[in-house]
């Protein structure tokens, strides 16, 4: 009945923002409620801790080798300000993992921010991602974990605090659009908090925040379940371990996403210790070629960690044009795999 009821609300309101605002200042006050639950919860949860990534396993492979040549060969993909894919309006996330793996050549994150300090899909000097009344929106949760990568990487502390500022003003909302999309979760606040903490401890925030409600659910596909794996990586990073639902979450998503790189780095690291098909993964010449970068003749998809394995993303596109798409997917597994840049 609830759920019936939610969604009812939800195909009313889509688009009004003012009635997301409105359920928000309901909501909010409430998930304080919930905090000494979850503070207790995270006490008593099984930990998973790290598995560390033997460099012995390179030997024999072009691993290296290629690492670099991506490295030098990526910036011819990025724009004035860093960013990649900024054709399409995913540029935020894969711009800020490009950041955050420290390769390439650096990203000017605050270009896709405007004075205001709200987030946008890809920097402001190309054309709005939002067109009124249609499906979409000016950020969405995912955007906001490329800002949240970068953020963390690179100790800019300034992004950070001043998201944390936007969104505490503004109900959490973080743009206009689609309300599916535009609204900060209190798990997503809560690793903003952790980010915050970690990175400048002097700065007066709320900290209760940091024990909002996770929730990790099975079952997810392509979008989702990428946006799953980055925001249980993350969290692992700045504590230094994982729960037990966290370790659930990707031991479903692993299951299915047998070929995906990013779904197997993860299930190593963080439950089995067995890297071995990670390697096998990213050493594909079909996905990420030794001596080249990928182009859409290899497949569609310019950032494959993102998809599932039925997924039509692996495929080659058809047609004459040719996009080479940047290597950041596997800049930032290797990154995950063999720690920052030196």
């Amino acid at each position: 009945m609830l759920k019936e009821l939610a969604l009812k609300w939800f195909q009313k309101n889509q688009y009004n923002t003012k009635a997301l605002h409105r359920i928000v200042k309901v909501i909010n006050p409430l998930l304080y409620l919930a905090t000494p639950v979850v503070y207790i919860s995270s006490k008593l949860s099984t930990k998973y801790y790290p598995h560390k990534f033997n460099n012995g396993l390179f030997r024999g492979t072009h691993l290296l080798p290629k690492l670099h040549l991506y490295d030098f060969l990526t910036p011819n993909t990025q724009d004035q300000n860093g960013f990649i894919d900024t054709d399409h309006c995913d540029a935020t996330l894969f711009s800020g993992l490009l950041s955050a793996s420290g390769y390439g050549k650096e990203v000017n994150m605050s270009a896709a921010k405007n004075d205001k300090n709200q987030w946008f899909r890809r920097p402001l000097n190309y054309p709005p991602c939002y067109i009124p009344g249609k499906k979409s929106s000016t950020i969405s949760r995912d955007m906001m974990m490329g800002v949240f990568w970068s953020s963390w990487k690179n100790k800019h502390i300034g992004n950070s605090y001043l998201t944390y500022l936007y969104g505490s003003q503004n109900d959490w909302v973080m743009g206009e659009g689609d309300i599916s999309r535009i609204y900060l979760t209190p798990g997503l606040r809560s690793t903003l908090v952790l980010i915050i903490e970690k990175t400048m401890p002097e700065i007066s925030i709320n900290h209760l925040e940091k024990y909002f409600p996770q929730s990790w659910p099975k079952g997810l596909e392509d979008y989702e379940a990428h946006l799953a794996m980055l925001h249980i990586e993350l969290r692992g990073q700045l504590n230094g371990y994982i729960d037990s639902d966290m370790a659930s979450c990707l031991i479903d998503i692993a299951d299915r996403m047998h070929n995906n790189a990013l779904a197997q780095l993860l299930y190593a690291k963080w439950v089995t210790g067995d890297f071995g098909w990670t390697i096998a993964l990213l050493g594909g010449e079909s996905i990420w070629p030794t001596h080249r970068l990928p182009t859409s003749h290899d497949r569609r998809e310019s950032w494959i960690t993102q998809r599932g394995d039925d997924s039509n993303g692996w495929l080659p596109a058809e047609g004459l044009d040719t996009k080479t798409h940047s290597g950041g997917d596997f800049l930032f597994c290797m990154m995950l795999l063999i720690g920052d840049p030196k």
